[in-house]
């Protein structure tokens, strides 16, 4: 899938993140933080095919290169956020022990954040 593909998908991570805030962390969201929801993932995903049929009308141009580099951009970011990361590492680390299968466990929230990742990726590769 290129570099537009990708974003295609990238919307429902907001609906994603909301759905999973209500079931797991039992949150509860106020109605303009739906209506908000809804209307970055309609208008991202408008965005997004627009650009991409301005692309696919240009032969020979993905648009992968920018958008790869653009990725790369805010790394060095996390330089300033290091020590909450490393203080969210401990967290997940002492977070209650959910038993996978018979005699294996892990700490919950690692395991939240792995079956996050894998039910994700299909969608950015």
């Amino acid at each position: 899938m290129n570099g537009l593909g990708k974003e295609r998908f990238l919307p429902g991570s907001l609906i994603a993140n909301l759905t999973l805030g209500m079931i797991i962390l039992k949150k509860r969201y106020s109605i303009e933080k739906y209506l908000s929801v809804i209307l970055i993932t309609f208008g991202i995903a408008t965005c997004t095919i627009a650009t991409a049929t301005d692309v696919e009308a240009q032969p020979g141009h993905t648009g992968n290169a920018l958008y790869d580099f653009g990725h790369a951009l805010p790394l060095p970011g996390f330089l300033l956020v290091g020590s909450s990361i490393y203080k969210h590492v401990s967290l997940f680390n002492e977070s209650a022990p959910l038993e996978i299968i018979s005699g294996f466990s892990m700490p919950k929230m690692w395991f939240y954040l792995i079956a996050n990742v894998l039910t994700q990726y299909p969608f950015v590769i």
